[in-house]
């Protein structure tokens, strides 16, 4: 409920934050196997750097810093498959 709150004060419908929790779940069954690892990530790489922005704009500093270190996380999960990628192609 909050969170249908918060995206609401930016103009996010629910149909459009169900398409976006639906991208959210497809990046993450995505990042089961190797192969679509880093489709996977970049995924939800996108989500979260969406979120992230609407975040500074609300000021939610602690969720904000959460969020940035999942995207660092994420960052590394691609450059590392990206790597593995190149070794066994």
């Amino acid at each position: 409920d909050i969170d249908v709150n918060f995206y609401g004060n930016y103009g996010f419908t629910p149909t459009m934050l169900i398409a976006f929790g639906a991208v959210q779940l497809l990046g993450g069954s995505l990042l089961i196997r190797q192969k679509t690892r880093t489709l996977g990530a970049s995924l939800i790489t996108t989500t979260f750097t969406i979120s992230t922005v609407l975040l500074i704009m609300a000021k939610n500093w602690p969720v904000t810093a959460i969020t940035v270190i999942s995207l660092i996380f994420l960052g590394i999960v691609i450059w590392q498959n990206s790597k593995q990628q190149q070794k066994f192609p």
